[in-house]
């Protein structure tokens, strides 16, 4: 959480001089509008790489997997409206989904496997700020800072089906903070593109039930970068 709130500092820093700069140069009547209105609505889609430090760093290690959460595709549909002067205010909803197998290994003293599917449904909120001083041609560079409602799902299958060595949790929900930088550029009148770069601050709990139904408690990181492509249909 400290480590948030000094990402926070730092991009609320570089948003207010980034304004203060902005008045000073007297830029485009564009750039200096004001008003609230819808600007566009999109699709995404992208990579995402959580850290899931809990399954990669301790329970697969300790259950001999041989294979770990590495990332996977992303994919969103937003919301944009424009707040005043530079600033627009993005909503999203976006689907991640990764799938692990373990291999063979040891499960309730036989040889058996198990595969882990998780799933992560973000609904988000965004704060976008447009860096105007440092637009070039139909170029536009932007940051933004946000925050997260997180549905987390988790499915395990095991193989011979009927062994039972711990179960877990299959739903749970938290709330991730996010830091994104990126660069829009638009195509004619209602058309624009962009690409950027996302990190993810936030972790869930994961509660395991042992064979002898004693509960255990688990931080699971979701923090990782995530990049990706914007497709826009802008209004204003």
């Amino acid at each position: 959480m400290n480590q948030l709130l000094r990402y926070c500092l730092i991009l609320g820093l570089i948003v207010f001089f980034s304004s203060k700069q902005t008045v000073s140069s007297q830029e485009s009547a564009q750039s200096n509008k004001t008003g609230f209105s819808f600007r566009s609505a999109g699709v995404s889609a992208g990579w995402y790489k959580p850290a899931m430090e809990y399954w990669n760093s301790t329970y697969f290690t300790d259950h001999y997997w041989e294979n770990k959460f590495n990332g996977a595709f992303s994919y969103s549909i937003f919301f944009e409206l424009n707040l005043i002067n530079n600033l627009r205010l993005k909503t999203s909803g976006t689907y991640w989904n990764e799938k692990v197998k373990s291999g063979e290994i040891p499960v309730s003293e036989v040889m058996g496997s198990e595969q882990l599917t998780t799933s992560l449904t973000f609904i988000s909120i965004d704060v976008i700020y447009r860096l105007g001083f440092l637009a070039f041609e139909k170029f536009s560079p932007y940051i933004g800072l946000g925050g997260s409602f997180v549905l987390v799902k988790n499915k395990l299958i095991r193989s011979p089906e009927g062994l039972v060595e711990k179960e877990l949790t299959n739903q749970g929900q938290d709330v991730t903070g996010t830091a994104t930088a990126g660069i829009e550029r638009k195509f004619g009148k209602h058309f624009a593109a962009s690409i950027d770069f996302r990190y993810v601050f936030g972790n869930y709990t994961q509660e395991m039930t042992d064979g002898n139904n004693i509960v255990s408690s688990h931080p699971v990181s979701l923090s990782g970068p995530q990049i990706g492509i914007n497709l826009y249909y802008v209004l204003k």
